[in-house]
């Protein structure tokens, strides 16, 4: 837990998930948005992919599993702006 707090200190929340996706797929909420597939299943709630909200989708991202095998069917459109 210290590596990824010193991580998130050093880099803050868009590098550290940009280069670690573990990190990136353990984000469960960011700028008041939604952005973890099982809790979006689990609560019934929208929820964006965090790479979308971030501003990293068209980076070359570290690799990482899905976060659950659950699946949501509340994905939502991103209308902001980065």
């Amino acid at each position: 837990m210290l590596p990824f707090i010193l991580s998130l200190l050093d880099k803050g929340v868009v590098e550290t998930c940009r280069s670690d996706g573990f990190y990136r797929r353990s984000l469960t909420t960011y700028q008041g948005y939604l952005t973890h597939e099982e809790t979006s299943a689990i609560q019934g709630r929208p929820w964006i992919q965090p790479e979308i909200l971030l501003g990293i989708s068209q980076n070359e991202l570290d690799p990482a599993p899905r976060a659950t095998k659950s699946v949501s069917i509340n994905y939502i459109e991103f209308e902001g702006g980065k």
